[in-house]
């Protein structure tokens, strides 16, 4: 019976749909290779066009609409066609089947949105030119021009170029990040990319090649030499566009009330992934802590806010702290206990349904029906569509747009008085996978979930949406790292 049954799931019988394929363009810098590789651990077999090819049926993504696409040779094909279409299907469909909010857990799970991959799905057969991807994809590692003069530079925009920041750090080197993009010789460098000027690491230039060529080798990036800093266009490598990042000293806020499912995330992030260490401070012994010793201070999301954590003097503190160059990084729960509504901390602002003195019908309603109407209002980790200030250093090397995670419906209202950095869609549809009322996907139209605010020489950053939600939905986490890595910096 057991065995019936395993047959059935795989036989092409139990297909449901008729998504012939999904496509992931071939993207070196993003989280593609990574997704691969686990598709393949569970024997999801993908193919690797060799030709370039176009589809007439290519759907997007971002808002479901259907076009004429043209991929490239190289770009990867996920057929539906082969046993694990369940497994397939299961983690690429845009939209699951929900009715309503009442459910366990989120309502979203779908892979090109939590990596946010620019993916596409046909209904159509690839007619292409493919071959079998057999061995685990690697992300390159090169030095290209070890021999440079001026200066070597890394991409911000590829996939581990935080660890390669933290590894130079490590190797005691003088390291600037890019305020503008850079382009020389047909090739644009984004904002944020990281700049090793020999000059400023004169006493290493005996050891510099061999140091570039390991760090390389050992964060997975691309660094190409220079011998000029008078760049094309954008700025030079030595402007004052530029600034230097020195290795912050970082506090990570832990047990009740922060989250430890977020704190957890967060520490994996960047002790695993990004391979920088951060302290954890209890909660309990903040007011042992000396705040001079830190640069960040990192809090994940909390439990019915952290009023009766400080006392006012520990507060004022804080801010005192902020205002003298702290970061200060609110998270979820704690990003919203930061604003001028729930603590006073700042002049940002939530958004706030109008107060209206008419007793709202749903205060009617039957015991037995409560979880069902009280459902309807939750958004229960659903993907929203959102535009990225990618100009921002909390946002240097991400897209333009980004499909966020959305727990709840808090929202800050922009405002010239601080820096709006991530915003759900202000027009059409802004729910791209999950669940949300009608009413709370109007109300979130324009409003911001990543924002910064300065404080005197410091900054206080919001970021109202978990940026890496079980280390699966990651595809924001380059915000969290850019607030620790480098806005100490600028």
């Amino acid at each position: 019976g057991l065995l019936e049954y395993f047959g059935n799931a795989v036989s092409q019988s139990s297909q449901r749909g008729n998504t012939e394929a999904y496509i992931l363009p071939n993207n070196e810098n993003d989280y593609t290779y990574q997704v691969l590789n686990m598709l393949m651990k569970h024997n999801v077999q993908i193919e690797r066009a060799t030709e370039d090819f176009s589809l007439r049926d290519s759907y997007s993504y971002w808002d479901g609409s259907s076009s004429t696409r043209s991929f490239e040779a190289g770009d990867f094909i996920i057929k539906t066609d082969q046993p694990k279409h369940l497994f397939v299907n299961t983690l690429f469909r845009r939209q699951l089947e929900i009715e309503d909010s009442v459910m366990y857990d989120m309502a979203t799970w779908s892979i090109p949105m939590a990596y946010n991959l620019d993916g596409a799905w046909t209904t159509r057969d690839v007619g292409v030119s493919t071959e079998i991807v057999s061995e685990e994809l690697v992300y390159p590692s090169d030095v290209e021009n070890a021999g440079a003069q001026y200066a070597y530079v890394i991409d911000w925009e590829q996939r581990h170029a935080p660890k390669a920041l933290a590894k130079l750090w490590e190797m005691d080197y003088n390291v600037r990040s890019a305020g503008r993009y850079f382009s020389y010789e047909g090739k644009r460098y984004s904002e944020g990319s990281l700049i090793v000027l020999i000059g400023r690491n004169y006493e290493k230039r005996a050891q510099i090649q061999a140091d570039m060529r390991t760090l390389a080798e050992e964060a997975n990036v691309v660094i190409e030499g220079f011998d000029t800093g008078r760049m094309d266009a954008g700025m030079d490598l030595a402007s004052s566009d530029s600034e230097p990042v020195q290795k912050p000293e970082v506090a990570l806020m832990i047990d009740s009330p922060f989250s430890s499912y977020t704190a957890g995330q967060l520490w994996f992030l960047f002790d695993q992934w990004t391979e920088f260490g951060i302290d954890r401070i209890r909660s309990g012994s903040f007011n042992r802590i000396d705040l001079a010793e830190y640069d960040v201070i990192l809090m994940p999301g909390s439990w019915g806010g952290l009023n009766g954590v400080w006392s006012e003097s520990q507060i004022e503190g804080l801010k005192d702290w902020v205002r003298e160059g702290g970061v200060l990084i609110g998270t979820e729960g704690s990003g919203s206990w930061l604003t001028k509504d729930r603590s006073g901390f700042t002049n940002v602002e939530l958004f706030e349904e109008e107060d209206s003195t008419k007793v709202d019908e749903k205060a009617y309603t039957q015991y037995a029906h409560r979880e069902d109407v009280f459902g309807l209002d939750r958004i229960p980790g659903s993907a929203f569509k959102a535009h990225i200030d990618n100009t921002n250093p909390l946002a240097f090397g991400l897209p333009e747009t980004l499909y966020s995670l959305k727990f709840g419906d808090d929202g800050l209202v922009p405002s010239t008085d601080f820096q709006t950095v991530g915003y759900y869609v202000k027009e059409g549809e802004v729910l791209a996978s999950g669940y949300a009322s009608e009413e709370n996907r109007e109300e979130a139209k324009g409003m911001a979930f990543a924002a910064v605010e300065n404080m005197g020489s410091g900054k206080v950053v919001f970021l109202l949406d978990n940026t890496q939600y079980r280390m699966f939905w990651v595809g924001p986490s380059r915000m969290v790292q850019n607030a620790v890595m480098l806005l100490p910096g600028f």
